[in-house]
């Protein structure tokens, strides 16, 4: 675990790794050139760095390795002068280092994924954080911050939160819909459910391998209900109606740089209810069973999945409202909350996301 953070103070990579440290209250240091001498004036007391003999860069570069447990350089493309220097000197005394370009991760969470891995294989303790300054990267600052933030943050033990659609993100429209149609057939709407949701795996439909017409064509012939495809599908559609809190929770989750994501066992429908309402632009993610060809029936999905976040499953929390689908998350290791209500889901969230949080309350 990471005790305490180090740079050379410059503008950029140095500056966002001090700030993160003094925004998570972890102790920060390093050694910077006499004068406190940066691209853009001297560095600004709050920072507790060392000022070195000579005001060369090179010589701090160095000491900054040296006393270090392990140097992580960050950068957008190949290590150029200062970033390459920091390298090299790694090279030569032998120092573990870690190179992540940002430009080859579509999510920080993954790159997180990679920092944490060599921190624990190396026992790092002492940080070297180097990476370009504000004059030669622009992006730089904001690309640190938000891997650190993913890779570091000690109050925050989840990477990526993935929701359930139907009965979570919206309202129940599946079941809702359903037994809606049972009534009008003077069925038993408990026994028509189950029958549908029988009926969706075994045709295939819920994981693409056939049309909506089949599964209707199918369902019919097993209970005798009638109606058009499309007369049954709008009893069905009509009723998914998203609940605008929980969009705010996706949307407040994102700002707290999580990853978040839709993990649905679901048909056709949620991309036309996306054609709708238009609300996949808020998740980094949509895993609908229609296209992965996989559903949550199937505990393999959960290892699938995580292998495509390239996210621990440890790391990893699913909101569902099946106990079933919540089991197999929990033994494939993930963490996992059986959806209820907003209120208890907050609650619950509140432990598992921001247990230092909870402890200083």
């Amino acid at each position: 675990m990471v005790t305490k953070i180090i740079s050379g103070g410059q503008t950029g990579a140095d500056r966002a790794a001090l700030d993160f440290a003094i925004k998570n209250n972890i102790p920060h240091g390093g050694w910077m050139p006499k004068g406190r001498k940066t691209e853009e004036g001297p560095l600004p007391g709050r920072y507790n760095l060392q000022e070195m003999a000579t005001e060369s860069y090179t010589h701090r570069t160095e000491q900054n390795v040296i006393d270090s447990d392990g140097t992580l350089i960050i950068s957008h493309g190949e290590l150029t002068e200062g970033s390459a220097l920091t390298r090299d000197f790694a090279q030569r005394h032998r120092r573990p280092y870690l190179h992540v370009d940002l430009n080859e991760y579509s999510e920080a969470s993954a790159a997180a994924f990679s920092v944490r891995g060599w921190i624990a294989r190396h026992a790092i303790k002492t940080l070297n954080v180097a990476g370009p300054r504000a004059s030669k990267d622009e992006d730089i600052y904001r690309g640190v911050m938000n891997l650190l933030e993913k890779a570091l943050r000690r109050n925050n033990l989840i990477d990526v939160v993935l929701f359930d659609f139907g009965g979570v993100l919206s309202e129940e429209g599946w079941k809702k819909g359903h037994m809606v149609i049972a009534r009008a057939h003077g069925l038993d709407a408990d026994v028509f459910l189950k029958t549908a949701n029988d009926i969706i795996y075994e045709t295939g439909y819920i994981l693409g391998k056939c049309s909506a017409s089949d599964f209707w064509n199918a369902l019919r012939k097993r209970t005798g209900i009638s109606g058009s495809d499309a007369s049954l599908m709008q009893e069905v559609m009509s009723r998914f109606q998203l609940r605008n809190q929980m969009l705010d929770l996706v949307k407040k989750l994102k700002a707290d740089n999580l990853t978040v994501g839709i993990l649905s066992d679901q048909t056709d429908m949620l991309d036309k209810l996306n054609a709708r309402f238009d609300f996949f632009k808020w998740f980094d993610y949509v895993f609908n069973s229609y296209h992965v060809g996989k559903g949550k029936r199937d505990i393999t999905l959960f290892d699938d999945i995580a292998g495509i976040l390239k996210t621990a499953p440890d790391r990893i929390l699913f909101i569902d409202d099946d106990p079933g689908h919540i089991e197999r998350a929990k033994q494939k290791g993930w963490q996992a909350i059986l959806f209820l209500n907003y209120d208890s889901l907050l609650a619950d969230m509140d432990i598992i996301i921001n247990p230092a949080d909870r402890a200083r309350k």
